[in-house]
């Protein structure tokens, strides 16, 4: 998982762009009469997700599209808000949308940090939690592949994930991502989530779920063999152990400084540690 820093955008200046496009003429009245008490649902968001209580906002039904909300509002307006105001090519929201995918460095994925970012993700599901269908806090960029398998329920203490707009730097200042490298062949990377003795009890579950949910030790593992491959041939090489050994130490050092809780980082790590690789194990059979 990525930090990234919100969109700097006043409240409500999506919300009010996004009406525009707004049919049939009911649904943006609807809409346009609950302006402030969204509003007020947005801040309480921002003070929710600033302590990483963001499961203690009520979820909607299941279906439902006639559901009041807010007002005479229902959630087919709120979610028609976001489809048909911001997500259209020629939508006067659209701006916002772009802008919003343009958060993400190198526009890679900050939930998996390996895909190209291809969409936006609601944090909270537009299907459970409309009213924050086009705020852009509940907006993260994101893959297609993070968006598929990322749950899109409704969220518990149990089951809060992280997000990236409002964890504290300690998620990226220390390791939690741990890789182990199996001596027999073919050489298999696994991952797993290797949570720090200091960290508080919420922080440590929104990881592992996050790591969980998203599926990274089956996606990171992937990445990881085609790396070991291209790895052992730039091994093969060098013709000294010690040669070997102080490069994958090298990119250990590199990767831990690009991103430290990275699938390459923490495969780095590992192979570092590993005089039996360097030793004669990077050979292929």
């Amino acid at each position: 998982m990525r930090l990234l820093k919100p969109l700097i955008e006043k409240p409500m200046k999506i919300f009010d762009d996004t009406l525009a496009d707004l049919s049939p003429a009911t649904s943006q009245e609807r809409i346009a009469k609950v302006r402030d008490e969204v509003g007020d649902e947005y801040l309480s968001y921002l003070d929710k997700a600033i302590q990483n209580t963001l499961y203690t906002i009520p979820a909607c039904d299941y279906g439902k599209s006639d559901q009041l909300i807010l007002g005479t509002a229902t959630k087919g307006d709120f979610v028609a808000q976001y489809d048909t105001g911001m997500v259209g090519s020629a939508a006067a929201g659209r701006q916002h949308y772009d802008r919003i995918r343009a958060l993400a460095l190198f526009n890679k994925c900050p939930y998996c940090g390996i895909g190209d970012v291809a969409t936006l993700d609601h944090y909270l599901s537009k299907s459970r939690y409309p009213v924050y269908s086009v705020m852009s806090a509940n907006l993260i960029p994101c893959c297609s592949d993070c968006n598929k398998v990322k749950g899109g329920g409704v969220i518990s203490e149990g089951s809060q994930t992280l997000h990236p707009y409002f964890e504290k730097p300690i998620i990226d200042q220390t390791s939690w991502l741990v890789a182990s490298v199996s001596e027999k062949h073919p050489r298999i990377a696994k991952f797993r989530v290797d949570i720090p003795v200091h960290w508080p009890a919420d922080l440590a579950r929104r990881t592992i779920n996050h790591f969980e949910e998203l599926e990274l030790a089956r996606r990171y593992s992937i990445q990881a063999a085609v790396e070991l491959g291209s790895t052992s041939e730039y091994l093969m090489d060098l013709t000294e152990f010690d040669s070997r050994r102080s490069h994958l130490r090298r990119m250990a050092r590199v990767e831990d400084g690009i991103h430290r809780n990275s699938w390459k980082a923490a495969l780095y790590r590992e192979l570092a540690h590993l005089d039996w690789y360097a030793l004669e194990g990077y050979l292929r059979p």
